[in-house]
């Protein structure tokens, strides 16, 4: 046996067997490897579908549309400008709501929505009283005072007398509202020439005026000593009352110097008078600016000696 050559040819053998044994085992394992890793591929797919153990996603904010609010109500208003010596005076029972800006002056209001309602709102001595008055039809101008087509109601015969501060208020279709300034109080009466009636007329021909700085000579009358009848010289400055003293100027303080007072606080007095029903109350008012000039008041009708009074002279404004 040659084993020289015959070790050669065995060895050779022997490597093929290997190679050939290991490409086998390499393809083998590598087509395992694959088919391990499409299965894993598919689970994956099926579990996503599925959502098996999928983190949950996190919750996107919606954005929802905000609601416009209606548009504010405005009003753009004009009016003549003549002057009005006094506020409106309405009659009890007979006249209907007051409309109009004051006692003369007219106007009319542009609005940037459709009117429907007016409401008219008397606040004073009675209460509150309130008028809302539905329009023939929706309007962006309305006229004051309103129209004769307009359903404005009378002032019942229930309503006290008085002066009373009043408030218009303008109302779209949808409910919208929006006050409209510039409207002066008015004067609720029973008869316009009656003594209660003419002392707020009166009045309101004084608070017109503006005049809240002033001074006054004024004596009082009554059945009392001559000092509680010397003129005295009343100081107002501001609406408040600032120095009370003789008119001839002596040196000693003025008695009793509650019974002076602003042009406001003589109306208390005679108001007062007619509040407690005296048997006689007799005043005289100056025609343009309306404060009292000469008053009478008798609270008493069987009582001697208890009629008193008040002059005003020389008001000069300051």
């Amino acid at each position: 046996m040659n084993l020289s050559g015959g070790g050669t040819a065995g060895a050779g053998n022997i490597s093929g067997l290997f190679s050939s044994y290991s490409q086998s085992t390499w393809s083998r394992t590598m087509n395992a490897r694959a088919i391990a890793i499409s299965i894993l591929a598919a689970v994956g797919l099926i579990a996503a579908a599925c959502g098996a153990d999928s983190p949950t996603p996190t919750p996107q904010p919606i954005n929802t549309p905000t609601p416009t609010p209606s548009e504010r109500l405005t009003a753009q208003c004009v009016a003549t400008e003549a002057y009005a010596a006094e506020h409106i005076v309405a009659v009890i029972g007979e006249d209907l709501f007051p409309s109009a800006f004051d006692a003369i002056n007219r106007g009319g209001c542009d609005f940037n929505g459709e009117i429907s309602d007016i409401e008219i709102v008397l606040d004073g001595p009675g209460g509150t009283y309130t008028a809302l008055i539905e329009l023939p039809a929706p309007a962006t101008n309305i006229g004051w005072p309103l129209g004769r087509d307009a359903p404005v109601p009378p002032l019942a015969e229930a309503f006290e007398p008085g002066r009373y501060e009043r408030t218009v208020i303008a109302i779209t279709v949808d409910r919208r509202r929006v006050e409209i300034t510039g409207f002066e109080p008015v004067i609720l009466v029973r008869d316009r020439e009656s003594p209660q009636a003419l002392l707020l007329r009166a009045q309101s021909r004084w608070d017109r005026s503006g005049i809240t700085s002033y001074t006054y000579t004024s004596a009082w009358q009554c059945f009392c000593a001559e000092d509680l009848r010397a003129p005295v010289t009343v100081d107002v400055l501001n609406g408040v009352l600032h120095s009370i003293a003789f008119a001839d100027s002596r040196a000693v303080d003025v008695p009793n110097p509650e019974r002076f007072g602003t042009v406001d606080d003589l109306f208390a007095t005679i108001q007062d008078a007619f509040d407690r029903d005296a048997a006689r109350v007799v005043v005289d008012y100056e025609a343009q600016l309306g404060y009292p000039t000469d008053a009478f008041l008798d609270y008493e009708k069987l009582t001697i000696d208890e009629e008193q009074g008040f002059s005003i002279k020389e008001l000069n404004v300051r």
